[in-house]
């Protein structure tokens, strides 16, 4: 049996799933299975894959009959997993060699952890700068602060499958900040714990933070259950409209500036 069950949602990733399904090849823990969930990939994404799973027989790949997004896709990952530990990993990301032994020691150690994520190293995608980035470590800061930011580098997750379970998985109806739903859902299961060593090399690209802001303030007020929950929901979705608002403004003051 693989204790590990690796979920990861790919489309049109040719140019780094390579990479990244070799960073996984290359763990230190050995006793794990990766699956894959090919969302219709059209640029040669699939192709690469099989090469993979044509070497390791621990590697699955599903394709979808259609596009239906990230969080359908890990669903469905997710129910294909045999592990009674279910990895997250994105198809542009690198895992360190250490990463999974490292998180499946602490899950393996305290039965009250259900979910835990390490530090990463930042990677930018345009000239490939790293920045390391840590979180908050333990439950009790983790949960103080998760009305504000989300508790964890979402591909750096190990979770228990019976979270996975008691909370449903991910909300197939969010496009975006579905990780952060998930962690609202399931903070009265069990302890959230973050590794402070980074365990990964997180792709960092720049987002559509509008679009994303509003789904963290629907996801915020809908996981409140509390009026302590819902005034920290409101209070750190001004703070970041306020800070979304600054960042817009630089950046179109640095342009008529450049252009001056």
């Amino acid at each position: 049996m693989n204790n590990v069950s690796v979920i990861m949602g790919a489309f049109n990733e040719v140019a780094t799933i390579g990479k990244a399904i070799e960073s996984i090849i290359n763990q230190t823990y050995s006793c794990w299975e990766l699956i894959i969930v090919d969302d219709c990939s059209t640029d040669g994404t699939l192709e690469i894959i099989a090469g993979y799973c044509e070497k390791d027989s621990r590697i699955k790949v599903y394709k979808n009959n259609r596009n239906i997004g990230l969080a359908e896709s890990l669903n469905k990952a997710i129910n294909y997993a045999s592990g009674i530990y279910i990895a997250r990993m994105d198809a542009d990301d690198i895992s360190l060699p250490n990463r999974f032994e490292e998180q499946v020691k602490i899950l393996d150690s305290d039965p009250r952890v259900m979910v835990v994520g390490s530090a990463a190293y930042y990677v930018s995608s345009h000239n490939h700068t790293k920045k390391l980035v840590r979180m908050p470590q333990h439950h009790k800061e983790l949960s103080r602060r998760i009305f504000k930011m989300s508790p964890f580098i979402h591909p750096s997750v190990v979770m228990r499958s019976e979270f996975l379970s008691r909370t449903g998985g991910y909300n197939v109806k969010l496009r975006r900040a579905q990780d952060y739903d998930l962690w609202l859902r399931g903070r009265f299961i069990g302890k959230y714990y973050n590794i402070q060593e980074p365990l990964i090399l997180y792709s960092y690209q720049n987002k559509k933070m509008f679009k994303g802001f509003i789904n963290t303030v629907q996801i915020r007020l809908k996981n409140a259950s509390s009026r302590m929950d819902i005034f920290k929901s409101v209070y750190w979705s001004i703070y970041e409209a306020v800070f979304i608002s600054l960042v817009f403004l630089i950046k179109i003051f640095s342009r008529k500036k450049g252009n001056d």
